[in-house]
């Protein structure tokens, strides 16, 4: 027996039974899932998110370099090539479905910072481009957190998730 289902969420289909993604329609930006569900199989087709979080920091690094390409001010100095790579090579080790998206920065000494800024706490964290990155952390009620020369496919510390953390 076969029945349609409407979902409102990702959430509530993948909750109702085993998931399949069957199809992607980019044209129509959805996907048709399966599920098994005794002796039903429940089909839907659930747009697909507004905003893709990793597409857009990528595209505000794309940006920036353009941008950025030469200096801008008197003594200042453009991002290297590398700087930006190690941002995005962070950007895929991020959980963006917990943490709200950092803004992104270029500094006059060449530094990509990505900065994440709310009431109760603040993070700015950077890349000069050479496959390391730091960070400092305030967060209200805690100490400091900092880093320093930390690998960048080390990844985003736990700690800094637990700060930025919207879950």
């Amino acid at each position: 027996m076969n029945t349609r289902t409407q979902f409102d969420s990702w959430s509530s289909f993948l909750n109702a039974g085993q998931a399949i993604v069957r199809a992607y329609s980019p044209e129509r930006a959805s996907f048709i899932l399966t599920a098994d569900q005794g002796i039903s199989v429940i089909s839907c087709s659930i747009p697909a998110a507004d905003t893709n979080p990793t597409k857009d920091l990528f595209d505000r690094l794309r940006d920036l370099k353009a941008k950025y390409s030469s200096p801008w001010l008197p003594g200042s100095l453009a991002p290297k090539e590398s700087a930006f790579e190690n941002a995005k090579q962070f950007v895929r080790t991020m959980p963006l479905m917990q943490i709200v998206n950092p803004s992104i920065h270029v500094a006059a000494d060449g530094e990509v910072t990505f900065e994440w800024k709310q009431d109760k706490f603040h993070i700015d964290l950077g890349f000069y481009g050479d496959n390391t990155f730091s960070y400092y952390a305030t967060k209200i009620g805690q100490e400091p957190l900092f880093g320093d020369e930390l690998p960048v496919e080390q990844g985003i510390p736990q700690e800094l998730v637990a700060v930025a953390s919207v879950v």
